[in-house]
């Protein structure tokens, strides 16, 4: 804002308006301006000052104890007193928007009273109708705080709490209505000691306390005490519990002390107080009953803990006993399993060689031929050895510790290409079932011969090409190729098209139980296939290892040790390959019954095979493995099938639970041939179907009759 406003405000102000242009010129020259923010404090109440100030623009507010008392804006101002004494501000000043103020001090007001003494006058007036305004303003805060008292009066007597103002000297100045609690009227008390209240053993540490000249935080808080109502009252004294506070009353706050710089002085203690006896009266009655029901608790925690040291006794005692038990139960159940495992295990064990002991003896007795009476007769001492020797066996079985067998392997020159091409022939109807054509190089190779037990190859090739075609695809592709690697080794690959092997199964392919999981292919099996055939190619000193693509295939290839003797050799001295699992009698009626044996003991194999082509006009087929056995049954549909109890891979009665799900061979009559000579292996393999339960050693006469009476045909003479 410019001078030339600033002159036009100046001129409006009474006691400056007798002031021509230059000397308020001068006026605005000499004296300081001062510039100050909204909501800015410019003075408080109780400072000092010897300057007036004349508003120049914005607008103030003029409040006493936070209650304003008046507005002031341009051309108007403030603060003349301190030109007139020194004395404290009586009002403290704000700004409500940006102001700027002339500060006037003596030396400025002094010259233009000298130059124009009217100006005191001007003055003047202006000091008695601001006083005549305060005045007024003073009267409506009187009568507001009158009623104010009155409101605060009335609820001070309405309350429950005693309420007393002690002076200085301890007496009481004022009570309310809540003293009639003592047995006191309000009136009565006014001018009387406090101690008169106060029972006399509590006055030397209750009234010190209750007179604190201390305000704040510091004041008598929460001070219980007892004390006894008004022994000259007509109603019987009694005693009461009080809760109290006091604190110390002055006449000027602290906050304002400091800015009036002057002494303030003490005027008495307010005092509260609530009777709180019956809540103390509660809260006994509360403790009592709390220790009642602590002690009740404290007596039946001993009684529960007797009780549960008693039961504790009581289920050891119990626990000792169902422990003995229990041990005993386990020595009883170990001491059977072990003689149920040792029976079966011996009778099998035993039985089995002896079986064929028997029975190769009871063949060469039935054998046409040149004989002498001394070889008939040494031939029947072997058969009756050997079924003097049972009975001695029975005897001796109790006496007998389990041995564990190792499974022992004659090597010797085999013809590869021929066993690869007999075990194709036994496959062909399983693959044929399916769609699948198998093709090898077989024809085209110069006979093969490789170090190897030529029936333990055949379960070799047996297991790897019924895999071929289970984790096959409809309408796939087998192939079966022969190499010579080198000098010493020939390598046997085995190719499949179907869904192939992950890389996590590949690493387990191997592991015993370890079953694939072909996609789109529902394939049963125990998992110890590929298992067996790895330890079979190991103890014929060669090796298997498996590549697979998904989505492609599977190329299982098998290496073995070549033989000592060139191909070509034994090309010129070897006769044609024989099938050792299919055998076919050139003279046997056109419609031939079919018999599978399922029979992992080569001997007693080889056994049947012979009791077979010998005495009888069936066809035979085997298979060493249970799992094999059943695919076969399916493939070929025998008349009869002759099941061994003790296969490698699943036993004879989950076999026979097997071929009983199948349509194709659900109706086929399997007999049981075991070693197992327990009455309890016979009546559980009976009870589930099978027809007829032989104990190896048989006499063959009587396998034969049992066979023909399933076939419907008679046993030639």
């Amino acid at each position: 804002m410019t001078n030339y406003n600033f002159l036009k405000i100046l001129k409006k102000i009474p006691f400056l308006n007798v002031l021509g242009d230059v000397e308020l010129e001068r006026l605005l020259l000499d004296c300081r301006t001062v510039t100050i923010a909204p909501e800015q404090v410019f003075f408080e109440e109780g400072e000092t000052g010897d300057c007036m100030f004349v508003i120049l623009s914005g607008q103030l507010e003029i409040y006493k104890e936070n209650k304003k008392i008046a507005d002031r804006g341009p051309g108007e101002f403030f603060g003349e007193m301190a030109l007139v004494d020194s004395e404290p501000r009586s009002a403290s000043v704000r700004a409500i928007t940006d102001s700027e103020l002339l500060e006037i001090n003596k030396n400025e007001f002094g010259w233009i009273f000298n130059s124009h003494p009217q100006v005191a006058l001007e003055i003047l007036k202006t000091t008695l109708f601001r006083h005549r305004n305060d005045l007024t303003t003073i009267d409506w805060s009187f009568k507001e705080l009158k009623t104010t008292e009155q409101l605060y009066r009335g609820i001070v007597e309405t309350v429950s709490d005693i309420i007393l103002q002690v002076s200085p000297d301890h007496k009481i100045v004022f009570a309310n209505s809540a003293v009639r609690q003592l047995n006191y009227e309000p009136e009565e008390l006014l001018g009387r000691p406090l101690k008169d209240i106060i029972n006399e053993e509590d006055h030397g540490t209750v009234i010190p306390k209750l007179t604190t000249k201390r305000s704040g935080e510091r004041t008598t808080a929460n001070l219980e005490i007892t004390v006894t109502s008004n022994r000259a009252s007509n109603k019987p004294p009694q005693d009461l519990t009080l809760l109290l506070n006091a604190f110390g009353l002055w006449d000027i706050p602290d906050e304002k002390l400091k800015r009036s710089k002057s002494e303030k002085k003490f005027i008495g203690t307010l005092i509260t107080g609530r009777d709180i006896t019956e809540r103390k009266r509660a809260e006994i009655k509360l403790k009592e009953a709390h220790d009642a029901l602590e002690q009740r608790v404290l007596e039946r925690t001993a009684q529960l803990a007797e009780s549960n040291q008693s039961l504790k006794d009581e289920i050891r005692k119990h626990l000792r006993t169902l422990d003995d038990l229990n041990k005993a139960k386990i020595e009883a159940e170990t001491a059977n399993r072990a003689k149920t495992d040792f029976l079966s295990r011996m009778s099998h064990e035993l039985r089995t060689p002896m079986n064929s002991v028997i029975g190769y003896s009871q063949l060469l007795m039935d054998s046409e031929g040149e004989w002498t009476s001394d070889q008939h007769s040494e031939v029947q001492r072997i058969y009756d050895s050997g079924n003097h020797l049972m009975l001695l066996i029975n005897d001796i079985l109790d006496l007998t510790h389990i041995e564990a067998g190792r499974l022992e392997l004659a090597l010797e020159d085999v013809q590869i290409n021929g066993s690869l091409e007999e075990a194709i022939s036994v496959i062909m109807p399983l693959a044929s079932n399916k769609q699948i054509k198998i093709t090898s190089n077989l024809k085209d190779r110069d006979p093969i011969l490789v170090q190897c037990d030529p029936t333990r190859i055949m379960q070799v090739w047996l297991n790897l090409l019924s895999n071929a075609v289970k984790y096959n695809y409809p309408k796939g592709n087998i192939e079966i190729q022969v190499d010579v690697v080198n000098a010493k080794t020939a390598a046997i690959h085995i190719k499949d098209t179907g869904p192939g092997i992950s890389q996590e199964e590949k690493n387990k392919i191997f592991e015993p139980f370890n079953r694939l999981h072909t996609p789109g292919l529902q394939e049963e099996g125990t998992g110890i296939g590929l298992t067996i055939t790895k330890n079979l190619i190991e103890l014929m000193n060669g090796s298997i290892s498996v590549e697979s693509k998904m989505n492609v295939g599977s190329c299982f290839t098998v290496t073995l040790q070549l033989a000592d003797k060139t191909a070509s050799a034994v090309a010129t001295d070897s006769p044609p390959p024989q099938k050792a699992d299919v055998h076919r009698d050139s003279e046997k009626p056109e419609h031939v019954k079919k018999i599978l044996c399922i029979e992992d003991n080569l001997a007693h194999l080889q056994l049947i095979k012979r009791i077979i082509t010998t005495h009888t006009h069936y066809e035979i087929i085997s298979a060493s493995i249970a799992k094999l056995g059943i695919e076969l049954a399916q493939a070929h549909q025998p008349d009869l099938i002759l099941m061994d109890m003790q296969l490698p891979d699943i036993d004879g009665i989950a076999a026979f639970l097997e071929l009983q799900k199948l349509e194709e061979t659900a109706s086929i009559p399997v007999i049981a041939i075991s070693a197992n000579a327990l009455k309890t292996a016979e009546t559980e393999a009976m009870d589930i179907g099978f027809k007829e339960y032989i104990v190896k050693p048989y006499q063959i006469r009587h396998l034969i009759e049992t066979i023909d009476n399933y076939l419907a045909m008679k046993t030639p003479k």
